[in-house]
């Protein structure tokens, strides 16, 4: 009984301090600013920082940004450069086709970061232009006019009703 004790209390506290043993082991990448758009053949330079526990800037061994055509096609790896400061990086990237392309960020000795899905459009084609107005925005303005054209209705009905009854009958 006392050697049954002792080991479950032995696995107890081995499976207490796993938690501890395992942490540590991740980082995220956060970049000062992404274009809106990728252009093919335009070159960006994106500049980042690599964060361990999401907080403290680490430097690390070949980080890198690799985009890969959705469901086909090469990676392509783009080598970052540190920029001097702790966790700071920056590298220049250039998509060669339109077309959708996954990415991610390499943080080293970490596990790479995925950074989703971008639509590149094609060279020299202009996004559609945003006109700044939409449905809510047609909404917003309509409605409040029709409550003043329905209220203005129902006074004149109301008007023209009193009208009437306070108009004596002929007789």
């Amino acid at each position: 009984m006392r050697r049954a004790i002792t080991v479950v209390a032995g696995i107890l506290v081995v499976g207490m301090l796993m938690p501890a043993a395992l942490a540590g082991g991740w980082a995220i990448t956060t970049f000062d600013s992404v274009p809106e758009e990728f252009e093919a053949g335009e070159t960006y330079t994106l500049t980042y920082t690599i964060l361990q526990h999401g907080r403290t800037p680490v430097d690390v061994d070949d980080p890198s940004v690799t985009f890969t055509p959705t469901g086909k096609g090469e990676p392509l790896v783009f080598e970052a450069k540190h920029l001097g400061e702790t966790g700071r990086y920056t590298v220049e990237v250039t998509l060669p086709t339109a077309g959708t392309w996954d990415w991610e960020v390499s943080q080293g000795y970490f596990e790479s970061q995925d950074l989703g899905t971008l639509n590149v459009a094609d060279a020299g084609v202009a996004a559609p232009a945003d006109i700044g107005f939409d449905l809510m925005q047609l909404v917003r303005i309509l409605l409040p006019l029709a409550a003043i054209a329905a209220a203005m209705y129902t006074f004149r009905e109301l008007r023209v009703a009193r009208r009437q009854d306070a108009t004596p009958e002929p007789g």
